[in-house]
């Protein structure tokens, strides 16, 4: 491998670099050819697929169904059962997108920032390059998990006519698809808390692995996708050429699925597994067949008729909507008094609230001001971002330890367990859901901008004080204000912009409300817990007192001020 030219002279500043050698440094290693400037691939409607499973299960093959260049992508992605994806791979897919592109985000400077265009051969040179690098540091200890070191490749690209019909049906201006790295003794669980369907990806080869690894990825994944529609695909060794021999095999693929039932003994009791659909294998499995790596078979067409109709069921699909109505209608039918419906959530609701204990008191909102935070995730060196994920899934991990406990036995009043649902899918869903009032339009931010969205929760106060005399066209300036005064920077302020509809107001004046800022913090990760993981919570708390209390005839106008009053008397 090339190594990276020497400077031919050192500064007091900056080292100094002959250009030509960088340049043919950059061309050996995939470094050139990307344009700077690009549509925006991330504005717009949006949805998210996780795919996951062990390691050679063909994901990154089922992944290339949904890129322009299907055959391009296999080439580059499926190494013909190689191990291929070394860290989380998210899959852009976009139709502004003049052409497709491929960049490494990293914590680590020297690999940060590296692209490279979508052709097979310079799309393998770069992934090469990467997976060498993580493969170096797996072997110096780290898991694929994001902690400290953080990495992970994002792939643009343009929608095959597979992809654009999905799009099309469900009015979507872009799709995300995540490829996990595989589960196996080797591997962490790369978590994918916010995607709206995880397709599990099984194989009929290696059958005892598979049973072992697969009860752990479900242990490990079903707090995090909890509230996240979910598809068993299962890969058979059969072909098909007609809708007769695809039936047959699709028979096979879900007796094939009973094998690991085994995996879910001893969750059925609790209320809210019921409702899961990562528990449910049988019900939503859809059988692969074998396949061909550069032609489009007769198998392919009619799984990809099938594979769509699955992605767009679940698209469709509004769970909590369907959870919030059976609850209305059972305490109506049942005629369940006012008072004993607030008992009951507010229990809930208490249940959850964090003890703080005898610590002394600590705040650590006056270091952050003195950390030279930035509103971009990559300037600020994914600290804030990596604090937001990390609390998320920690909390998502609380919610689902603590809903458990709930059973059937403990509670079997129907109207009891519609409550226990509602509530459970309303709070994973509220803290999955990043809410706020900052938009950043450049080409290359982040969507949703979470990094931006933390930091104004942080700031909760200092921007309601802000706004308060402010008209909507000048937020836009006061908001860039209030973060530069309390030490957070940006070199693309002009991209960014304030909308006060929607939830994110709403949210900031609950943080305030509530004092969530001033609970115990003394760290960052605690910080942003209180903040903007406890601001999204305290929003869906208040989300479920409205739906309570409405379904009690109570008035839009009473309710608002009634949920104000009951989210104050929990903590969080």
């Amino acid at each position: 491998m090339m190594i990276f030219p020497e400077p031919i002279k050192n500064l007091a500043a900056t080292p100094l670099f002959m250009i030509s050698e960088v340049e043919s440094w950059m061309e050996a290693h995939g470094r050139e050819g990307v344009r700077r400037f690009l549509p925006n691939p991330k504005s717009g409607r949006f949805k998210v697929l996780a795919v996951c499973g062990r390691p050679r299960v063909g994901k990154s093959f089922l992944i290339s169904m949904f890129s322009s260049d299907t055959y391009g992508y296999r080439i580059a992605c499926s190494r013909e059962g190689d191990d291929f994806t070394q860290c989380e791979v998210q899959n852009v897919i976009s139709e502004s997108l003049d052409e497709g592109f491929a960049v490494f985000h990293s914590t680590d400077e020297t690999m940060n920032g590296m692209k490279s265009p979508l052709t097979p051969e310079r799309l393998t040179r770069f992934l090469d390059e990467v997976n060498d690098y993580l493969k170096e540091c797996r072997e110096n200890g780290w898991n694929g998990e994001k902690g400290e070191n953080y990495h992970y490749i994002e792939i643009f690209s343009r929608p095959s006519e597979f992809a654009r019909q999905i799009m099309r049906t469900n009015n979507l201006d872009y799709l995300i698809i995540t490829d996990t790295p595989g589960v196996a003794e080797n591997y962490g669980v790369v978590p994918v808390e916010k995607a709206d369907l995880v397709l599990f990806v099984l194989a009929d080869s290696g059958m005892s692995e598979a049973n072992k690894s697969f009860a752990k990825l479900v242990e490990a994944m079903a707090p995090l996708v909890a509230s996240s529609k979910a598809c068993f695909l299962y890969r058979t060794n059969s072909s098909c050429d007609d809708e007769e021999e695809y039936s047959q095999m699709q028979e096979a693929a879900e007796r094939a699925m009973k094998r690991f039932e085994e995996c879910f003994t001893g969750l059925k009791g609790r209320i809210i597994e019921s409702s899961l659909d990562v528990l449910q294998p049988g019900e939503s499995v859809l059988g692969i067949p074998i396949m061909k790596e550069k032609k489009n078979t007769q198998s392919e067409i009619m799984f990809h008729k099938r594979f769509g109709a699955k992605i767009c069921q679940a698209f469709q699909a509004e769970d909590l909507t369907g959870l919030k109505d059976k609850l209305s209608t059972t305490i109506q039918e049942e005629s369940i008094s006012l008072k004993s419906v607030i008992e009951f959530i507010t229990y809930l609701l208490e249940g959850i609230s964090s003890v703080e204990g005898s610590k002394n008191h600590s705040n650590y909102f006056p270091r952050f001001k003195g950390s030279k935070h930035n509103r971009v995730m990559t300037v600020d060196g994914y600290r804030l971002l990596m604090a937001a994920q990390n609390t998320c899934r920690s909390q998502l991990k609380f919610l689902y330890d603590y809903f458990s406990g709930f059973t059937s036995e403990r509670f079997p009043l129907l109207w009891q367990q519609n409550c226990i649902k509602y509530t459970y899918n309303a709070l994973t869903k509220g803290i999955k859901t990043d809410t706020g009032i900052g938009y950043g339009g450049h080409p290359f931010e982040d969507r949703p901008p979470v990094t931006m969205l933390t930091t104004e929760a942080i700031l909760a106060e200092e921007l309601l004080v802000a706004f308060k005399d402010v008209s909507n066209k000048n937020m836009n300036h006061t908001y860039r204000k209030v973060f530069e005064e309390n030490g957070v920077r940006s070199n693309s302020w002009d991209y960014v912009s304030v909308t006060p509809e929607g939830d994110g107001l709403k949210k900031l004046e609950i943080i305030r409300e509530t004092g969530l800022r001033g609970r115990y913090s003394d760290s960052l990760f605690e910080l942003v817990n209180n903040c903007y993981i406890g601001g999204m919570q305290k929003l869906a708390e208040y989300k479920v007192w409205l739906t309570i209390l409405s379904a009690k005839g109570i008035s839009y106008e009473n309710a608002e001020i009634e949920a104000m009053k009951a989210i104050n008397t929990t903590g969080f």
